[in-house]
């Protein structure tokens, strides 16, 4: 009596198993072509006076920017890519974001950021902001104002203190770590470095 029940139940089970397998299989299938998401601005340059085993490359459009400046003032600066809306951010958390600020009395000071990006390695993404007065004068970086921005939101990412240094002739800020100080389960997204300078008389 229990082996005909036995058989009952077997000849009730689904015989089109393999179909349901090729169909979910079917749904899978990645498209063949599909419009890619940029992140890096697909019109970048080389650096033309770049004799570096690195490349540099930069946004010619942006790159370079001179802003003249008056004593006593401070000035948000934003280094990197900027206005781009292909899609994506311009960088993720496992890329590097440095930034160098000359602390050396001048007319004309360079503010220069760097930015690595694993699938472009060894190239390197550059962006340089160009400081005018007409007297000397001397950067004074405000501590605690780097922060990593999105140009699509209101997001920001704090660089810690940590990982600033005082050198002899200037402020190096280097974020390289990203990941390991924010939760597993979030991302950073960010497409500038965004600091703000006092600018200083020289007595």
């Amino acid at each position: 009596m229990n082996q005909n029940n036995q058989k009952t139940k077997n000849t009730n089970k689904p015989r089109n198993t393999k179909s349901a397998q090729r169909k979910k299989a079917t749904e899978t299938v990645l498209p063949t072509v599909e419009e890619a998401k940029l992140s890096l601005p697909p019109h970048l340059e080389l650096l033309p006076s770049d004799t570096d085993e690195m490349p540099t490359l930069i946004d010619r459009e942006h790159y370079g920017t001179t802003l003249k400046v008056k004593h006593g003032h401070v000035y948000t600066l934003r280094l990197g890519v900027h206005c781009y809306s292909g899609g994506l951010a311009a960088f993720r958390d496992d890329c590097a974001a440095s930034c160098f600020i000359p602390t050396t009395p001048g007319a004309e000071q360079h503010i220069i950021g760097l930015f690595f990006v694993p699938e472009i390695y060894p190239a390197k993404f550059m962006d340089v902001i160009h400081l005018k007065a007409d007297k000397l004068f001397r950067l004074r970086y405000i501590w605690g104002s780097a922060v990593l921005e999105n140009n699509n939101n209101a997001f920001g990412f704090t660089i810690g203190n940590d990982s600033i240094t005082t050198e002899k002739d200037g402020i190096l800020i280097y974020e390289k770590d990203i990941r390991s100080q924010i939760h597993d389960c979030h991302r950073v997204f960010f497409d500038v470095l965004r600091i703000q300078v006092e600018i200083c008389p020289v007595k």
